[in-house]
């Protein structure tokens, strides 16, 4: 076998002295996608017992039937295992005494000195060598995997190590970088249990850099299923933190290329994940500390002050939820602003950012991203728009009590209504400064004095397509309701005002109701731009992305067009792209495809065009940059979006022309739903 022999292979977790494999020696390198020479070797720690050394509850959990077969001392295979062993290993002392060959059978040597020796399957019949065989093909997959690391890593740039067990805190950050396997013998809950060795790696490092750590199994499911939850959980941000399923880690475009691509992004980005990492420690801390502190100013408010505070909004006839809780969240946020470790961790993670600006407006390396989830990033941005307070209560009909004088309570400023909440509708954001309305609803004439209200036009946020709005609109973006997602754009020069009680026929008639409600400084913008009757540039902008899913195909005069030469997985099937439609019409890939795109692209056109090796880390980075449809992505090679059927691609690849001579087309295919409106 090609896999290193080690002592103690069963030894302890967390021990002091941790034995190990060291690979590499005498493997053909494979090229470097940074290309620069380390004056000393950068030490890698690979924690896979299937890459070390495989033990019997390993047999045992490939093969759950072995220990009734290996305990029937009289089943013909055990009789074939003692004739084995007695021919090619001193077995005389098993023949005299079978209870010492049965418990040979259920050891560990037995796994290592008899089943994954060089000639038991080579000496064993047929029939024998089958009921090991889930066995046997997890024994080489762990082997093929191994020598690619030995490719990706050569002993002329790296010391790697390869362990079976997770080793002791310290020892593990002293390293680059580290690979670490989510299932290993004796993990009772493997999930739970990498999730606490991760947090006890951030807590040790603190404030320290850290290296970077990809994630990998065979228990893909788990992984998938709790990827989300190793950065919460372990505190390391997401840009230091990969997840790779084996199964990728094995396919044609990945193996050593990509490890070595995925190793040399990780490390360009490790300041930045740090900076990001210390960054969210430090506001975590600073908020615990202003939870404290804002602790002894509430709890020694006395109940005159809280008094005051409710007199004051009944007075203002401000709704008490949000007053009372706009004055708390600020006092919370005061000490934050003014934690002196927050400042400065900011001020590192900008200047580190800055590092990987053009020099203008644009990013000259855009980061790699572990998990795609544009939601995230539009709930960040919907929060700080819209306010979390209840809303839907009724502010017309018989069951509201004097709703004339109880307007500004009902319907307070900011508040947003719509019958029928659509794109392409209209919506009403009142705007009616507060002090008119307190002049208004207690005036004897309250019904006659008139609410103004800010016209909005409705685009709906769909998944694969956001409205494009110029940077002098006004947009209340992210509006979640049971409708779906909306984005309000200011209708400049528009504008409802009428007496209160004729807006409450209205209201009652059109069955207005409140679908959300802006916070204050946001609500504020839309009331200034209604008093000027002009749009002005935007206060905030938000950067968001829609996202389309694509499968990808490479075609040229030189590659056959039937079946298409598709962008597929380890079992075949075509890969579902998640690609991000930028401002200006350019596909972005920030998930782990535009690495495996560029490994793929290279793998074909070297396979079927003749090509070399790529620039794979240039590469992968402009994919996630960003590049136009009709753009060329490398020399050659130009990137193409049709519509048409997902499910049967082939019908729209038919019905288009290769490109001629030496082009190649790279196509994304979508499915004609997701087309921009």
């Amino acid at each position: 076998m090609n896999i290193h022999e080690i002592k103690n292979a069963t030894g302890a977790e967390n021990s002091e002295s941790m034995e190990e494999t060291k690979g590499n020696a005498g493997d053909a390198p494979i090229e470097g996608t940074q290309g620069t020479e380390q004056a000393k070797p950068l030490r890698i720690l690979v924690v896979d017992d299937e890459f070390v050394q495989f033990v019997y509850a390993q047999l045992r959990e490939s093969e759950p039937d072995i220990e009734t077969l290996l305990g029937d001392v009289d089943a013909p295979e055990v009789a074939n295992l003692l004739h084995l062993c007695a021919e090619k290993m001193d077995g005389r002392v098993f023949e005299a005494d079978p209870k010492a060959f049965q418990k040979f059978l259920m050891s560990d040597a037995f796994v290592q000195d008899v089943l994954l020796s060089d000639w038991f399957r080579e000496k064993a019949d047929s029939d024998l060598v089958s009921r090991f065989s889930n066995f046997f093909t997890r024994a080489d997959r762990g082997k093929a995997l191994r020598g690619e690391f030995d490719a990706a890593f050569p002993a002329q740039e790296f010391l790697v190590d390869f362990v079976p067990k997770r080793p002791g805190r310290a020892e593990a950050i002293a390293y680059d970088f580290l690979f670490l396997d989510l299932v290993l013998v004796g993990n009772g809950s493997p999930v739970d249990d990498l999730k606490m060795y991760l947090r006890e790696l951030s807590n040790e490092a603190g404030d320290k850099s850290m290296p970077p750590i990809v994630v990998m199994s065979t228990a893909e499911e788990e992984l998938t299923k709790h990827r989300q939850e190793f950065s919460k959980a372990s505190q390391i941000s997401a840009a230091g933190l990969w997840i790779l399923p084996k199964s990728d880690l094995a396919s044609e475009d990945f193996k050593a290329r990509g490890l070595r691509v995925l190793f040399d992004q990780l490390m360009a980005q490790c300041a930045a994940a740090q900076r990001m990492r210390a960054f969210i420690r430090s506001w975590a801390d600073a908020l615990k500390r202003a939870a404290d502190e804002a602790a002894t100013t509430l709890w020694n408010l006395d109940a005159a002050a809280i008094q005051r505070v409710h007199l004051t909004a009944i007075a203002d006839n401000d709704p008490f939820d949000g007053h009372l809780g706009d004055l708390i969240s600020r006092e919370y946020l005061w000490h934050v602003e003014r934690d002196n470790a927050v400042a400065k961790k900011i001020g590192e993670l900008d200047a580190c950012l800055r590092e990987h600006m053009d020099g203008g407006d644009g990013l000259k390396t855009r980061f790699m991203s572990p998990i795609v989830n544009p939601e995230v990033g539009r709930a960040f941005y919907s929060h700080y728009v819209w306010s979390g307070w209840p809303t839907g209560e009724a502010f017309y009909g018989p069951a509201v009590d004097k709703p004339e004088q109880r307007f500004n309570s009902t319907l307070p400023f900011g508040s947003v209504l719509a019958s029928n909440l659509k794109a392409g509708g209209e919506c009403l954001v009142h705007v009616t400064q507060q002090c008119d309305l307190n002049v208004t609803t207690r005036d004897d004439m309250a019904g006659s004095r008139s609410a103004v209200f800010a016209i909005a036009e409705v685009h709906e946020a769909l998944p694969h397509h956001l409205s494009r709005f110029d940077s002098r609109d006004l947009v209340a973006v992210g509006l979640k309701t049971a409708a779906g997602v909306f984005d309000l754009q200011y209708a400049p020069g528009r504008v409802l005002a009428m007496p209160i009680a004729d807006f409450l026929k209205r209201a009652e008639a059109d069955k207005l109701a409140v679908v959300g409600r802006l916070r204050f400084d946001v609500a504020a913008q839309f009331a200034q731009a209604t008093a000027s009757q002009l749009t002005r540039p935007a206060a905030f902008k938000m950067a968001r992305d829609s996202e389309v899913v694509v499968k990808a195909f490479l075609l040229c005069e030189k590659i056959p067009k039937k079946p298409a030469t598709a962008y597929s997985d380890s079992t075949g099937c075509h890969r579902l792209i998640m690609a991000v439609r930028g401002g200006d019409q350019s596909l972005s890939f920030p998930g782990e495809d535009a690495m495996r795109l560029a490994v793929w692209l290279e793998r074909m056109l070297i396979a079927h065009c003749g090509g070399s090796g790529l620039d794979l880390a240039a590469l992968s980075n402009k994919l996630r940059l960003g590049v136009k449809v009709k753009q060329d992505i490398v020399t050659n090679v130009r990137l193409d979006l049709h519509y048409g059927n997902m499910t049967n691609p082939q019908e729209t690849i038919d019905g288009l022309a290769a490109p001629k001579g030496v082009a190649v087309k790279l196509l994304l295919i979508a499915d004609e739903s997701t087309k921009a409106p």
